[in-house]
């Protein structure tokens, strides 16, 4: 049929195992490049994390992250109280992640007398997760 252009679909899934729902990214491909678009996806992974934290800490129990890309760099985020971090590389970014989560213990924990009840929270929630090796 002149004018009709043929498009296979596709889908991906990026269930990594996880009870919840696996997010999924749907996107056609055409044959014409004249019609074809630059489609901009962040396909979202899902990872458990142990062991070994800066400080002399460790993870007490399993973090779940998700792992993104985004012009270029790898963003690991905790989704819970969305903290995160970024770096050119999925290794490098995790060293980050570590660091910052481990980090923001002692940025809370300074000031504990003067947080407000969500600080508090995040500073339990942190102290649940870590503990000294």
């Amino acid at each position: 049929m002149k004018g009709c252009i043929e498009m296979d679909t596709f889908t991906v899934n990026a269930n990594t195992g996880a009870t919840s729902a696996a997010p999924q990214v749907r996107f056609s491909v055409s044959p014409n490049a004249e019609t074809a678009y630059k489609l901009s996806t962040s396909l979202v992974t899902s990872l458990r994390i142990t062991g070994s934290l800066p400080g002399g800490r460790r993870l007490a129990r399993p973090l779940y992250v998700t792992i993104t890309q985004d012009d270029g760099e790898v963003i690991v985020s905790e989704p819970h109280f969305h903290m995160h971090a970024s770096a050119p590389t999925t290794a490098e970014a995790l060293v980050a992640f570590r660091r910052i989560f481990s980090g923001y213990l002692d940025v809370l924990a300074s000031r504990e007398s003067r947080l407000d009840p969500y600080l508090h929270e995040q500073l339990a929630y942190l102290r649940s997760y870590i503990s000294a090796e």
